[in-house]
């Protein structure tokens, strides 16, 4: 081979070249081509999705057709999975804005009226005044409920919280009842608390925490008749709240957390609000919550880390 002319070897390379050359140069083409309809084929599930996903209607809530491909076939599961969560929040949200807006024209059309018999009144003092306390209790109610509103958004808007403290739950409950209890005198409520030594620590914001405590002891003051007895008990990882007051009506127990959940005929002013708020501060510091009707009277808290 060595001893070879190079033309000869030359005319050699060439030889081979061309002989590799042209079957491909005639079977490319045909290969190219049944490559792109294959691909063209099997995209065209997916493509097929994506323009009905393009073209979907923003309050169509219902689900796709999952009679597709295998390899699609989780890919639309998931979907319509993700359509049913968003169709249930966005009928949660539609439900809570409808609550709200019935919740506050009822204060809102009892101060008008008040108002009107509050004008009627002028020369009648005792009418006067009535019609005024009313008309101030009405403002109440619907700045309690407006405030309770901010709170729950505020609190439904949080996926976390920044600069988590350990969590000083005597401390807490401490300060908490000192806020609470001039309130609880005037109804002549007693409120205990007892706790360990030894409690297990968790992370979290002081602030927020303070606020589910203050709720549960709102409740179980203002819902509660005079002389009731309320006790808070902190164990190394369970907070008890209870009372020997009436309890709650089983219906009402078994709703508990839904927004603007109140008993018929509640005279107290509340925007059936602060259980909600209950909850939505525990789930976002990973807490449980139970609540139970105690034998023969009373209700019981339970929250358990």
């Amino acid at each position: 081979m060595v001893a070879q002319e190079i033309d000869y070897l030359n005319d050699l390379i060439f030889d081979i070249i061309e002989n590799l050359t042209y079957p491909w140069l005639f079977v490319l083409p045909f290969l190219v081509a049944i490559t792109f309809i294959l691909i063209s084929k099997e995209l065209k599930p997916l493509n097929k999705l994506s323009n009905t996903l393009a073209s979907r209607n923003p309050n169509d809530s219902s689900t796709l057709d999952e009679n597709t491909t295998i390899e699609l076939k989780p890919v639309v599961k998931a979907l319509n999975l993700l359509f049913i969560k968003i169709k249930n929040m966005i009928e949660k949200e539609r439900r809570f804005t409808s609550n709200a807006a019935h919740e506050l024209k009822t204060p809102l059309a009892a101060i008008k009226i008040q108002t009107e018999v509050a004008k009627l009144s002028l020369d009648d003092k005792d009418s006067l005044i009535k019609s005024l306390n009313n008309i101030e209790m009405g403002v109440d109610k619907s700045t309690r409920m407006i405030e309770q509103l901010l709170a729950l958004s505020r609190l439904e808007s949080i996926s976390n919280f920044e600069n988590l403290t350990n969590i000083n739950w005597i401390e807490i409950i401490n300060s908490t009842i000192k806020e609470v209890e001039f309130n609880a005198k005037q109804k002549d409520i007693s409120i205990d608390f007892l706790y360990d030594e030894d409690i297990k620590t968790i992370k979290g914001e002081p602030f927020i925490l303070s606020l589910l405590i203050r709720n549960l002891l709102d409740n179980a003051i203002k819902y509660n008749e005079k002389g009731t007895k309320i006790e808070i008990k902190l164990e190394k990882n369970n907070l008890f709240i209870q009372d020997n007051g009436k309890g709650l009506d089983s219906k009402i127990l078994k709703n508990i957390g839904e927004r603007f959940l109140r008993p018929a005929g509640q005279k107290q002013i509340g925007s059936g609000l602060g259980f909600s708020i209950i909850m939505q501060i525990a789930k976002l510091h990973n807490l449980n919550v139970n609540f139970e009707n105690i034998n023969p009277n009373g209700f019981k808290i339970n929250i358990y880390w």
